[in-house]
């Protein structure tokens, strides 16, 4: 059966930590924004986002430790995971601002009150107009692309696994997945050498 690829969107390239940091400046609520850096520094999704509460974050050792309650799979419970490494800067950054909201937050409240729809709205208004991706095996520009929360996931796993070197086995752990399958993809897929042959920009 020949696949039918007009009805496949293609894949956005991964953006950079920096592009990441630069775009948040588009929004202008402070608490949104420490959500978007959130998002991005724990890969989680909204829905676990939202369970989060000022116990759940601390600073253990050289980096920002976070308890995320995986919801989605049938992998129930919390998973403590690194979200930030104060040996770079940019995280550091990211990392320092979702503090300094969460201080501003009272024990046992939720840190980030925001509804899925809530915040793919305002992510929404951070436009990239210079945005590639693969559809298929061919490289195509993606014309005002539009930012959104499962977007930021996959440009934290990928960083994991460019930048952070993790393995399979890691990125399930990091990402509440049931298993390997999908981390096996992000960790098979180097696109740091795919966006050299996009001739891509971060």
């Amino acid at each position: 059966m020949i696949q039918n690829t007009a009805r496949i969107k293609p894949v956005p390239m991964p953006i950079s930590k920096e592009r990441i940091l630069k775009l948040s400046h588009g929004l202008k609520n402070s608490g949104v924004r420490a959500c978007y850096f959130f998002l991005y520094l724990s890969g989680c999704r909204v829905s676990e986002a939202t369970k989060v509460k000022p116990g759940d974050i601390e600073i253990k050792d050289n980096c920002i430790i976070a308890n995320i309650i995986t919801l989605k799979n049938r992998l129930k419970g919390l998973r403590n995971i690194p979200i930030a490494w104060f040996d770079c800067e940019i995280e550091t950054k990211m990392g320092d601002y979702v503090l300094n909201h969460i201080r501003k937050v009272p024990e046992n409240t939720p840190v980030f009150p925001y509804s899925r729809f809530r915040m793919a709205h305002n992510l929404g208004k951070l436009v990239i107009n210079d945005m590639r991706g693969l559809h298929g095996k061919q490289w195509v520009n993606i014309p005002e692309f539009h930012i959104h929360p499962h977007y930021l996931r996959h440009c934290r796993l990928t960083h994991l696994v460019t930048e952070r070197n993790y393995g399979a086995v890691e990125l399930m752990q990091f990402a509440g997945w049931t298993n390997t399958k999908p981390a096996d993809i992000y960790v098979s897929l180097n696109w740091r050498n795919l966006a050299e042959a996009g001739r891509l920009n971060g």
